[in-house]
């Protein structure tokens, strides 16, 4: 509900913020329809899911660095690496693993996005469904979501491609990135 009225065309926080730029001499700034004009809605739902997992995927991260002993960054203090050199051949090579954690959850996570869109835009997949994830797709068609139609074989369908999907990107991430994930 608070990116709801973060989001709202007339009194939103976004649009404040647009509007301050419109007060410096020769920049004019439309205010945008978040929620109304198709072009902004699926940016809108990027946006609102990108900050819902910043701080899931940044705990994850920091618990993964806290994890790295303190020796090897002595050990590069006393060799002469620069801050950058230790961050990238110390603490990138030993964070691979929750990197790569990281990565596949967020890839799967971001094939499942329903509940964003739902709240964002009341029930409906947004104007001229241009928000209409795969997810918001399968429970329409199935008859659970907005105006359904019951179309519970090709809900079906979907549901499996959706698994394809990410089933295929999943082996994909695994066999490609594995390689640069080093385990202690």
């Amino acid at each position: 509900m608070v990116w709801r009225w973060m989001y709202n065309a007339d009194y939103g926080l976004l649009n404040y913020f647009l509007s301050l730029f419109d007060k410096i001499p020769f920049i004019h700034i439309n205010l945008i329809e978040w929620l109304r004009d198709p072009h902004y809605a699926l940016p809108a739902v990027i946006i609102m899911s990108v900050w819902r997992y910043v701080g899931y995927n940044a705990i994850i991260l920091l618990a993964g660095m806290q994890n790295i002993e303190k020796q090897f960054y002595d050990a590069a203090r006393v060799d002469g690496a620069s801050g950058f050199q230790t961050w990238r051949k110390i603490t990138v090579p030993l964070l691979t693993p929750q990197i790569f954690f990281v990565f596949v959850m967020s890839l799967i996570g971001s094939f499942k996005v329903f509940t964003e869109v739902y709240v964002l835009f009341a029930g409906t997949p947004g104007p001229l469904k241009s928000a209409e994830t795969l997810v918001f797709y399968i429970l329409r068609m199935s008859g659970r979501v907005g105006n359904g139609s019951m179309r519970l074989g090709l809900a079906a369908a979907a549901s499996v491609v959706l698994f394809g999907i990410i089933f295929a990107f999943t082996i994909f991430q695994m066999t490609v990135t594995q390689k640069r994930v080093h385990y202690q």
